[in-house]
């Protein structure tokens, strides 16, 4: 019997709803630095499964912390070709262990004859800069008005007709990779998605099945969204004061009559999306 043709493409167009999934740097103070580096890559692995644009880290705890969970995520989130660049640190002991995602913003994307490839600034001139880009050498690429810095990573075009390559911003047209956002306070973070639809997940709240017509009703008008999810050891009834809880506009059981005691961060992040996910995907 012959396969039948993927029901969908690949690399698969941007998701309709800006999602953000926001998580607590204390992930990391509270277990392990093997264990702690596991627990971040299954996080990015989902957020990359269902198309997340950004994982936004909260500071619990201390600014090491938040520093430990965005470096890990940061070089597991990097294109093999690029981790070399990555300094060592004792934190990113583990991250070899972890396998790779295969985002379309580690293989490279073709789009009516142009490649983009992310890669690495080794050099710059006051119109061009030289890029890393994972192939046999680093190419030279236009960029104006301002080039970047040194060591900053960029987006390069390349026009396969030409071979003419520029700096460029990450294609519009499919689904590249989750970006790195860090908050130093859960504050900052709720003001900065102040106009998204902002949802906390809680085993104390409203089933999700109850309120799915009225997610879809609400996200078809804003077409953003923030998921927060709480820590290994406090929910968002603990962490958040009233006056933060209130900013909320829905907090929601996704594991209704769970079937274990307590649901890891990582677990909860994967039901959730994938609940919320075929949700949006029939709105």
């Amino acid at each position: 019997m012959l396969r039948p043709p993927p029901p969908y493409p690949y690399p698969p167009p941007p998701s309709g709803i800006k999602t953000a999934i926001a998580i607590p740097s204390d992930l990391v103070r509270k277990t392990a630095l093997r264990e702690a580096t596991v627990k971040l890559g299954y996080i990015a692995r989902a957020a990359a499964i269902f198309r997340v644009n950004a994982i936004a880290i909260y500071q619990m705890g201390t600014v090491h912390s938040l520093h430990v969970a965005y470096d890990i995520l940061y070089y597991h989130l990097l294109p093999p070709y690029l981790k070399r660049y990555v300094g060592k640190k004792p934190h990113l002991r583990y991250v070899g262990t972890l396998p790779p995602l295969k985002t379309p913003s580690h293989t490279g994307i073709v789009i009516d004859n142009k490649e983009f490839r992310q890669g690495i600034v080794v050099k710059r001139g006051r119109t061009w800069v030289v890029a890393d880009i994972g192939k046999e050498n680093p190419i030279r690429a236009f960029s104006r008005p301002s080039p970047p810095k040194k060591g900053q990573l960029v987006w390069i075009a390349i026009d396969k007709s030409s071979s003419r390559a520029y700096v460029s911003k990450p294609p519009s047209e499919v689904y590249t990779c989750p970006s790195l956002e860090t908050y130093s306070t859960l504050e900052d973070l709720l003001s900065r998605y102040s106009r998204a639809l902002c949802i906390g997940t809680s085993r104390y709240g409203t089933p999700v099945h109850e309120l799915f017509d009225e997610l879809v009703r609400r996200l078809s008008r804003l077409r953003r969204l923030l998921i927060l999810f709480g820590g290994p050891d406090w929910g968002l009834f603990d962490i958040l004061p009233d006056n933060l809880l209130n900013k909320l506009d829905y907090i929601v059981n996704t594991f209704p009559a769970q079937g274990v005691e307590t649901v890891r961060v990582e677990e909860a992040i994967l039901g959730t999306l994938a609940v919320l996910s075929n949700l949006l995907e029939g709105e």
